[in-house]
């Protein structure tokens, strides 16, 4: 059965995407040049008609995903909702119609961009782990810079006008914050490592255009212009269409994106060069200032830089941080074996001089052994090389618990083990390797050659006699240990059982 809450919607065909993109974008450029050519009334016209289409899309495009993927792409055609109502109550405030209060249309904006951004960030993955730190103070530099630059050349001077309203100071200042979040929804989800759909693409498009648009409507602004612009009307419509085409897309049903396995984010060079310039962006733009002979805020640049350098030492830091990590990775897989996590030949090699050395001054013994899991090819042949792999991760586990502490357990190579026992001699390591027999997995068996270090002795000759042992404990039935006599002893060896 299907639970209610995740039925899913109807079935998007693979026309749907392109109905949409074709009834949302191709009229844009149309709506670009009447606004250009054909006069204001038409293009007031045309944008609303085009518009409205683009929010009647938005609401087929949710009403066709699963009702547990509705709620973010409802927030965003939503939005496409409140942005309609707003421009219909402005201009018809325009035309001298009582709307209720002059700064219904501001609000209704406001709200649009409230909404989309919570629809956006329903749908942006949430970062974990060092990478998603990483990429929110990445984000976070790239956005204060931006909000450095619209709070100085936007915001400022808004809130500075005093012949306007202090009401009407505070709503066109809310417009540029909300475009600095916006840039910061982009950044982090930009910046963030991973995978992106189709449908994340067109909405992060959608998003960079908007703020484009509005950007061009403050300078619009600034130097005096009664209107927006053709540029930042069409700029409007085309970031409502391509957030709408990104509802009806079919990739839409995968988002927000499930967790996924953290990946380093290191810094490319693309990604520092953009870090740096976003970083010294408010300092070069007050020193610009400063040379031209203007002083336009310095007090909000400067704050803005002391932060950058304050969210640019911790990314530093999380970097040094990474660095330290990936070295001490790298030392423990230079020291151990990738499948059985035990020491490697290398860190055995390291151990046993050690321990060869300390037997000599300490004048103490020091038994070697190898084991090997009898019939391991045929065990491989039998169950898979996938069972073998865990055959021999489970005896270095259970090996590991048998043998006790003080003595070193290295996988030597394929299925073969090496074992070091300081302070025991030859019978007296036979005895304590016993254990090993009874603690083999899965009901196998293991051969054991076994063998001490003679005085003055390299380790590798014991090694050596230590694997004729092995050899011999294969040839004598396998399932048990042979100790191999010191070169100043009998050759003869001894079996013992398992």
């Amino acid at each position: 059965m299907v639970d209610e809450g995740t039925t899913p919607g109807r079935r998007r065909g693979p026309a749907l995407p392109w109905l949409a993109a074709a009834l949302c974008l191709l009229p844009v450029p149309l709506y670009a040049v009447v606004r250009g050519f054909g006069g204001v009334a038409p293009a007031v016209l045309l944008y609303l008609a085009v518009a409205t289409l683009m929010a009647v899309v938005a609401v087929v495009g949710v009403r066709r995903l699963p009702r547990d993927r509705r709620r973010p792409w409802a927030l965003l055609a939503a939005s496409q909702g409140l942005f309609l109502t707003a421009e219909v109550a402005f201009i018809v405030a325009f035309t001298g119609v009582d709307v209720g209060h002059r700064l219904v249309p501001e609000i209704l904006f406001l709200s649009g961009y409230a909404v989309l951004l919570a629809g956006v960030l329903a749908l942006v993955r949430q970062p974990t782990g060092r990478s998603g730190r990483a990429a929110l103070l990445d984000a976070a530099i790239v956005t204060l810079s931006c909000a450095a630059v619209l709070g100085t050349f936007f915001v400022a001077p808004l809130l500075a006008d005093s012949d306007m309203p202090l009401q009407d100071r505070i709503v066109a200042g809310l417009y540029p914050l909300a475009d600095i979040g916006i840039v910061y929804v982009l950044a982090r989800t930009v910046l963030l490592p991973g995978h992106r759909a189709p449908a994340a693409h067109l909405l992060l498009a959608g998003l960079g255009v908007l703020v484009v648009a509005d950007v061009a409507s403050y300078l619009e602004r600034l130097a005096g212009s009664g209107g927006p612009s053709t540029w930042a009307a069409t700029g409007w419509l085309l970031s409502r269409g391509l957030i709408s085409v990104a509802i009806c897309c079919s990739s839409a049903v995968r988002l927000p994106a499930p967790p996924t396995a953290e990946r380093p984010t290191g810094l490319t060079t693309r990604r520092l060069l953009v870090l740096a310039l976003a970083a010294a962006l408010p300092s070069g733009l007050s020193a610009a200032l400063g040379l031209l002979g203007h002083r336009a805020h310095p007090v909000l640049l400067g704050c803005a830089a002391l932060v950058l350098v304050l969210l640019v030492s911790l990314r530093t830091n999380d970097l040094l941080g990474q660095l330290r990590q990936q070295a001490a990775q790298l030392a423990v897989q230079a020291r151990t074996d990738a499948l059985t996590g035990l020491a490697n030949r290398r860190t055995w090699d390291f151990h046993v001089a050690r321990a060869s050395a300390a037997a000599r001054v300490d004048g103490t013994p020091l038994a070697v052994a190898l084991l090997d899991l009898d019939h391991f090819k045929r065990f491989n042949d039998s169950f898979g090389h996938d069972a073998g792999d865990d055959l021999l991760r489970e005896a270095a586990v259970a090996w590991t618990a048998a043998l006790g502490r003080g003595v070193t357990l290295a996988r030597w190579g394929g299925e073969e083990f090496a074992v070091l026992l300081p302070g025991l001699d030859a019978e007296r390591a036979a005895v304590h390797l016993s254990a090993v027999h009874e603690a083999v997995p899965r009901g196998q068996t293991c051969s054991i050659g076994v063998t001490v270090l003679a005085d003055g002795e390299e380790p590798a000759d014991a090694m050596r006699r230590a694997d004729e042992a092995l050899y011999a404990a294969k040839h004598a039935g396998r399932a048990c240990t042979v100790v191999a006599a010191v070169p100043s002893s009998s050759p003869d060896r001894e079996a013992v059982t398992r």
